[in-house]
């Protein structure tokens, strides 16, 4: 198996968790918002939920159920989100917020080695391109 056949490191069940942490109890945005960035999440829809939870925070408003659904909804991304029943879910993926902390360690470990991946598929590349001085590729330092 090569590379390309592999899904990059990721844990949807932890992302699902902490977004419905953060839909639990809003007083942890701050604090998950300090060390977490929408960026850190593999699924392209939890992207979208988390900036929307903290773009609400950033605001003064809290961040629950309704107020993320119509949030989306007037970005036209509801849908693209999963829908009302898939926000639903995500506030069922934690029974309590209080493992929040380690929900957002377990995706920055995944985004850390998605980044990894990245860096070093770079320097591969740099590595096979004959129309570089070798000496250049190994000073660039491409790999984390």
């Amino acid at each position: 198996m090569n590379n390309t056949d592999r899904l990059p490191p990721n844990d949807a069940a932890a992302e699902r968790a902490l977004i419905g942490s953060l839909l639990r109890d809003n007083q942890i945005i701050p604090e998950v918002a300090m060390t977490t960035t929408a960026e850190h999440f593999y699924v392209f829809a939890h992207q979208r939920i988390y900036a929307v939870i903290i773009a609400l925070n950033n605001d003064g408003k809290p961040a629950d159920l309704l107020t993320v659904a119509n949030k989306l909804r007037a970005e036209s991304q509801v849908e693209e989100c999963g829908g009302i029943p898939y926000l639903a879910e995500l506030w069922d993926a934690a029974p309590s917020a209080g493992h929040f902390r380690q929900y957002a360690e377990i995706i920055k470990s995944a985004w850390q080695r998605r980044e990894i991946i990245h860096a070093s598929n770079n320097a591969i590349e740099s590595a096979f391109d004959l129309g570089t001085e070798s000496a250049t590729v190994v000073d660039r330092k491409s790999v984390v």
